[in-house]
């Protein structure tokens, strides 16, 4: 059986999957800075509209590590 060649979405795939890696990187970069107590007020959360996709992007990212914690703890205790 010979297999069929490469095709556009296989390539469509790859880079989607490229695409996805280097989000999650990129959004989870800022996730493993130091939490140091304010002296006075929290820091400002900014309510511009352009900044809402990179918030909702780092809320998805801690969901999805939430979620795989949880699984690898449910079949660690199930066992």
């Amino acid at each position: 059986m010979r297999r069929p060649p490469a095709g556009l979405a296989d390539i469509a795939l790859i880079l989607g999957v490229f695409a996805l890696i280097y989000t999650v990187v990129r959004v989870s970069r800022g996730a493993l800075i130091p939490f140091i107590p304010p002296e006075t007020l929290p820091p400002p959360v900014s309510l511009d509209p352009r900044n809402l996709p990179y918030y909702l992007a780092r809320s998805t990212v801690r969901m999805v590590a939430a979620m795989g914690f949880s699984l690898l703890f449910t079949f660690t205790y199930g066992y």
